[in-house]
């Protein structure tokens, strides 16, 4: 017996369960209510866009930008971060004055 954890296949069984749909058809994310990992292209598919755009993103931190974190020479964003960025973005466009012409 090994003590040994291939990281592959346990980051094949993740996405793999990260990728069943919930009854609405919308993708589900396994963890999502605790401080797991998603990988960059699940990240870049959550706010639709490119994958390249997050390390562009990353070198920007006035944009309060989720950070990496590599593992196994892949980036992932932790869950938390994510839905703390969502928020913080979120209150900065709901305290954007209205603009009239």
């Amino acid at each position: 017996m090994s003590d040994t954890v291939n990281v592959e296949e346990i980051e094949k069984a993740q996405e793999a369960e990260a990728t069943k749909a919930e009854p609405s058809g919308e993708p589900r994310l396994v963890g999502d209510d605790d401080d797991s990992f998603l990988a960059d292209p699940k990240v870049a598919r959550r706010y639709g866009v490119h994958v390249r755009t997050l390390p562009r993103g990353d070198q920007r931190p006035e944009l309060g930008f989720f950070r990496p974190y590599n593992i196994a020479g892949r980036n992932y964003r932790r869950i938390s971060e994510l839905r703390e960025f969502e928020r913080a973005s979120a209150v900065r466009f709901a305290s954007k004055p209205i603009k009239t012409s």
